[in-house]
């Protein structure tokens, strides 16, 4: 009895001590490269409520909040071009951990904070003309 206890604490200690591993091991801030044909263009993010703040000129490396949901590249006399971040992450491998064992830490950290998801390193724009 004694034996299965112990067993079943050290378990259920592993299982706790996974919660949130994305927010812990992968963070909440990701790198992403930004290109654009032709190049010298303004790349900003949007937020959920789609206000822009810009980033940079192409090319760079911004470093976004990986919940931002869009990164726009605009230009004078360029159709503004619009990448979905979050249609384009993969999930993050530490998240099937808590998603798999169910910890509330997923669902409280992970999820809010977006470390949950991987987004691509590398964007590439291809500008139209108006």
């Amino acid at each position: 009895m004694k034996k299965h206890f112990l067993t079943f604490s050290t378990f259920a200690l592993l299982l706790y001590t996974a919660t949130s591993c994305a927010t812990i091991f992968s963070g909440t801030k990701a790198d992403i490269k930004v290109t654009s044909n032709p190049p010298n263009l303004k790349v900003y993010s949007l937020n959920k409520d789609k206000q822009p703040t810009e980033l940079g000129v192409t090319p760079c490396v911004v470093t976004i909040k990986k919940k931002t949901p869009y990164l726009v590249v605009k230009g004078e006399g360029f159709l503004d071009e619009t990448y979905n971040v979050k249609e384009n992450a993969k999930v993050e491998p530490t998240a099937w951990v808590n998603m798999l064992s169910f910890m509330w830490g997923f669902i409280l950290v992970d999820m809010p904070t977006g470390a949950y998801i991987n987004p691509e390193n590398e964007v590439n724009f291809e500008m139209k003309k108006k």
